[in-house]
């Protein structure tokens, strides 16, 4: 399980490259100012980076579902009858 959290960064990585590969074959000026280079190069950065952060968010999601982890909030153990959820009550009430 600790495979996928691991490799999860370095397909961001691999993403972020291939995305600054494509900058520089977009025609346009170098710069690190937004209002100085062109739209396509702006628009490659943001897709680019967008693209990088989903596929991270991908591989981490795929693993959760191989290893059948529910991302479903459990709402039961947070009813009133809950122990663990009464003990900021108590907490201020003894302020």
């Amino acid at each position: 399980m600790f495979g996928p959290t691991a490799w999860a960064p370095v397909v961001n990585n691999i993403v972020a490259l291939a995305t600054l590969a494509v900058y520089l074959a977009v025609p346009g000026e170098l710069s690190v100012d937004p209002v100085q280079m062109g739209n396509a190069k702006l628009l490659v950065l943001g897709i680019g980076t967008t693209a990088g952060v989903y596929a991270q968010t991908a591989v981490l999601l795929i693993a959760l579902k191989r290893e059948r982890i529910s991302l479903r909030p459990l709402w039961a153990s947070m009813s009133g009858s809950s122990v663990s959820a009464r003990w900021p009550q108590r907490w201020c009430s003894t302020c």
